[in-house]
């Protein structure tokens, strides 16, 4: 069933959460309506399990005879999967929608005086960018929604928001671009690539990138589970099992992260993060060092097949250890996202 019916004039965009230091409400434009309309009316129905009280609402308005409106609620914070609902209905959201309408399309909508940001939505990415150049602007490409109606690279919405008086004091306008539909990922063409480790507040914390080696882009689907393993191939932490943020679409061809740990701007790869506590323990004085577990090898389980990751890089990439062998996890468990 649709989510909402399309041809609204306008879509304010608040928090009922009243979340301190965010600006807001904002008021888009009908444009804006019509796209994040058609997104939502893309999402699939399902559950998930959020901790919090929706963190953002919209209110699609029609001008029609007679007036109405249109509200539906976003959970994005302390949910294992970002969520629409309204009239007692639930549709599972795209991780790179649901961020924008939790942060970027609101973060910036502060009443100013002109020059007001230009209108860029709807144009293909080298177009919107000769636009904002003559407005004195950059243009930042910074995630990628599904849209099967849209030439790839379409501008679908942008960060801060066009309008009257909608303006602010950078110069870069972030855009969220469109993407074909691709087949899932199958193990085959994935790459995993460690990257640890660092520290902080007793914490180890390392990750796995997760890229695709193949000539066509894929559809990184959940869950994913990964466990460490020792050199006899016995599990020596607990598994970690975690979704996948929807609308995951991995860049093909992808190669590892630079030197410096970057990744280009124009390639999508996931990555997996790893944490635990490396400080505190069962030892006499409260510390872990007679109980630290190190890892021959990570197993990660995609779509039921296994793969065997090194726990360690070489000196630039030290391997990870864990206080009796505890990995973290948050409740409910976080998705994997982009990397970038």
């Amino acid at each position: 069933m649709p989510l909402l019916a399309l041809g609204a004039d306008s879509l304010l965009v608040c928090h009922p959460g009243a979340v301190a230091g965010r600006a807001g409400p904002v008021t888009l434009s009908g444009n804006d309506a019509t796209n994040i309309g058609k997104l939502l009316d893309l999402a699939p129905q399902g559950t998930a399990t959020c901790l919090y009280k929706p963190d953002v609402l919209l209110r699609f308005e029609f001008r029609g005879a007679p007036t109405h409106h249109e509200d539906l609620e976003i959970s994005t914070v302390g949910c294992d999967h970002p969520i629409a609902t309204a009239g007692g209905h639930t549709w599972l959201l795209p991780q790179t929608l649901a961020d924008f309408l939790s942060t970027d399309a609101i973060a910036n909508g502060v009443k100013a005086t002109p020059p007001a940001v230009p209108d860029v939505t709807g144009l293909s990415l080298a177009e919107a960018t000769e636009v904002l150049a003559r407005a004195g602007l950059t243009i930042t490409p910074d995630e990628r929604v599904t849209d099967p109606l849209l030439t790839p690279d379409t501008v679908v919405l942008q960060d801060p928001p066009a309008g009257p008086g909608m303006t602010w004091s950078g110069t870069e306008v972030d855009v969220l671009l469109s993407q074909q539909p691709a087949s899932a990922c199958s193990l085959g063409q994935l790459a995993f690539d460690y990257h640890g480790v660092q520290y902080g507040t007793g914490n180890a914390f390392s990750d796995l990138d997760v890229r695709d080696i193949a000539a066509t882009p894929c559809t990184l689907t959940g869950p994913i589970s990964v466990v460490g393993v020792d050199a006899s191939g016995h599990d020596v932490t607990n598994r970690l099992t975690l979704p996948v943020a929807g609308d995951l679409v991995l860049t093909a061809d992808a190669p590892p992260r630079a030197v410096d740990g970057s990744a280009a701007k124009d390639v999508v790869m996931a990555w997996i993060p790893l944490e635990a506590d490396v400080r505190d323990g069962p030892d006499t004085n409260g510390s872990c060092a007679n109980h630290l577990v190190l890892p021959k090898t990570w197993d990660v389980t995609v779509a039921g097949e296994q793969r065997s990751v090194p726990n360690g890089a070489g000196a630039s990439e030290p391997p990870m250890n864990a206080c009796q062998g505890k990995l973290d996890v948050a409740v409910p468990p976080s998705p994997i996202t982009t990397l970038n």
